[in-house]
């Protein structure tokens, strides 16, 4: 019962809070009516400002014609329980306050008004006019959602926020005028009958989703013109030209993307960034008219596969980020005046067959002239000092690349999968070079000019060598030996080299890296130095196949990765290894995987089973002792018919042998 009596007096004052919290709000605002419009203001109004707000009996919707909304009003208003005449600025058109007016055909609207509220003209059918004050800075949504009367609209220059489909089902709406100078809050809008667009001499500012698969087929940007926010004219299918003007300084994302009719772009001179696929999908672009001077990206503009044509403008200092990229344009003067060539600039010109590039160029940045297949000889000008990462990556016909004498440094994989460069000079002045630079490429020979104070090619072997660590980091198709002094073997180094068959590592080298012989096909033999502590993961892998591994370490070296060395292509190899230690090689972690494991020196005679030097009957007897035991692993000494199998016919063969001896 107690608490029963607890939850009615809690009940009660929750009842008696919210009755009082109730006749504060109800006596917060106050209402009234003047001239025939109904109004509202804030009890403590310092300002004294009014709000347009709905009639609570619907007598607006009697309204027709023209309808002018006052500046001010002057009222009788009781003011702390005081009577006095008072005058108020209208600013605002409350939410609904005019909604499904249909009788109304012209709205005047005072210049106090600054913002309209969420439907404050929706579906008056009959509206077919509408004169926004320059005052005006925020219109809210559904506006004028509906008015199917509506035939024209001006934004004015104040305006900084416009919110959802504020002229949302206007179907008669072909024509917009906007003069608003920077609307920054601008959350998307329903302009897709616009087919007639004026833009303000002193807009700065085109917001997010403008004209949005409008149908228009141009536009004039003005001089004053800053930014053109990102979607702003996406999927507009009938424009066919845009003249970005001088004064913009960034293009948003997808600005003009989807614009399947444009045929023509001018970008103006002081265009410093534009943002991703600002012409993607324009698939009729036919000429590009590059004014920008020093803009880094020009968004990977995804633009027409089939480009013809591209001007440049005086000045320019860098061709930007996939300014051609996946184009199929197939020769290019770079301007005289660039003095970088940005990432991916002409990347995937699979077409791209000439390309003059101008001394003065310094930078030539990431994946720039990567997968251009077309391309059988780049000069590289020696006033380059720097090439990023990836450069000139798949550039799988390449022929002569020819380096700057100035080189400074270069980024990482620069030739990687290049497999028919003849040549390469690697200039003295190359000294920062990122680890894997020149790995997973095929260069017949190189050199290393003398002077270099960081990399040599000691004893002329056609490599480069680290001075600092004395590590191979990259071998050409004739580097036949490795000098002496060298103590490792680089990641990747001789990756896709096309070598001899058969590699000698010398004495010293305590260290072979991650896939330092990875692709290396038509390598048969290879030795290891008695120095050797660890292989990287993957060094063998994809190569050989290898038939012999001669290993002189009598400890077993370090490997992690059981595919260091590639079984299905290496199942056959044996290894060789110091007498004392086979054992250890038979049970040391990935070594073991051989097959065939044997002392050095030892010679695999096809016949020879018991490995005494001597093809008799002893052999057959210790082959069938094999096949009893269902120990049919391929050994070179066994598979006497080489068939790689180990069978009954491998014991017929052997006992033709040495009845044909």
């Amino acid at each position: 019962m107690k608490i029963l009596i607890l939850y009615r007096r809690l009940a009660l004052t929750l009842a008696l809070l919210l009755g009082i919290l109730t006749m504060h709000a109800a006596n917060e605002y106050q209402y009234f009516w003047h001239d025939g419009f109904y109004y509202f203001h804030h009890v403590y109004n310092p300002d004294k400002t009014v709000i347009l707000a709905a009639a609570p009996d619907n007598r607006y919707t009697q309204l027709t014609g023209t309808v002018t909304i006052p500046e001010t009003i002057t009222v009788i208003d009781t003011i702390y329980g005081t009577p006095q005449e008072m005058t108020y600025t209208v600013t605002a058109i409350h939410s609904s306050a005019f909604k499904n007016c249909a009788g109304i055909n012209e709205f005047r609207l005072p210049n106090s008004i600054r913002y309209l509220y969420n439907s404050a003209f929706e579906g008056c059918t009959g509206l077919s006019t509408v004169n926004m004050p320059s005052s005006m800075i925020s219109i809210q949504k559904r506006a004028f959602y509906g008015c199917t009367g509506l035939t024209s609209i001006t934004i004015p220059e104040n305006v900084v926020t416009i919110e959802d489909s504020i002229v949302g089902q206007c179907n008669a709406l072909t024509s917009l005028t906007w003069n608003a100078t920077n609307c920054t809050r601008c959350t998307g809008w329903d302009y897709s009958n616009i087919s007639q667009l004026t833009i303000g001499d002193n807009v700065q500012s085109l917001p997010s989703l403008f004209m949005r698969s409008s149908p228009i087929t141009n536009v004039e940007l003005p001089q004053s013109l800053k930014t053109i926010e990102a979607w702003a004219f996406r999927d507009c299918p009938n424009l066919t030209e845009v003249n970005i003007p001088d004064s913009v300084t960034r293009v948003g994302s997808y600005a003009f993307a989807g614009c399947t009719s444009l045929s023509k772009v001018t970008i103006g001179r002081s265009v410093t960034q534009m943002v991703n696929y600002c012409f993607s999908g324009c698939h009729q672009i036919q000429r590009i008219i590059w004014n920008a001077i020093s803009c880094p990206s020009a968004g990977s503009m995804v633009i027409s596969t089939m480009l013809p044509e591209v001007t440049f403008g005086e000045g320019i200092e860098i061709l930007p980020y996939g300014l051609f990229s996946n184009t199929a344009v197939t020769q290019v003067t770079v301007p005289s005046t660039v003095k970088e060539l940005a990432s991916s600039c002409f990347s995937s010109c699979k077409r791209l067959k000439s390309v003059t590039l101008p001394e003065g160029l310094v930078t030539i940045g990431e994946s720039c002239f990567s997968s251009c297949d077309s391309i059988t000889s780049l000069t590289i000008p020696n006033t380059v000092k720097t090439i990023g990462s990836h450069a000139f990556t798949y550039m799988r016909n390449l022929v002569d690349l020819r380096l700057s004498n100035t080189l400074d440094s270069v980024g990482y994989r620069i030739i990687s999968e290049c497999l028919r460069i003849n040549h390469l000079d690697i200039p003295k002045t190359l000294v920062h070079v990122a680890e894997g630079a020149f790995e997973a490429a095929r260069v017949k020979s190189l050199t290393v000019e003398e002077g270099n104070p960081a990399f040599d090619s000691r004893e002329n072997c056609n490599g480069i060598i680290e001075k600092a660590t004395n590590t191979l980091i990259f071998a050409s198709g004739q580097l036949t030996h490795i000098p002496a002094g060298v103590t490792k073997i680089g990641d990747n180094a001789f990756d896709l080299c096309s070598g001899p068959d058969y590699y000698d590592i010398p004495e010293g080298v305590t260290y072979i890296g991650k896939r330092a012989f990875y692709r290396c096909w038509g390598l048969a033999k290879i030795t290891l130095p008695s120095t050797l502590d660890s292989i990287g993961d993957l060094a063998f892998y994809y190569t050989g196949p290898l038939y012999d591994v001669i290993c002189k370490a009598v400890t077993p070296p370090v490997i992690h990765d059981e595919w260091t060395f590639d079984w299905y292509y290496n199942s056959r190899a044996t290894l060789y290894v110091p007498a004392q230690a086979v054992e250890a090689y038979k049970e040391a972690d990935v070594w073991k995987k051989f097959c065939t494991i044997v002392p050095i020196g030892t010679v695999l005679t096809p016949g020879d089973v018991n490995l005494d030097g001597i093809i008799d009957i002893k052999d057959v007897t210790a082959l069938i002792d094999l096949l009893l035991a269902d120990d049919t692993t391929y050994h070179p000494n066994v598979d006497v018919n080489y068939d790689y199998k180990v069978t009954i016919a491998d014991v017929t063969r052997l006992i033709d042998n040495i009845l044909n001896q």
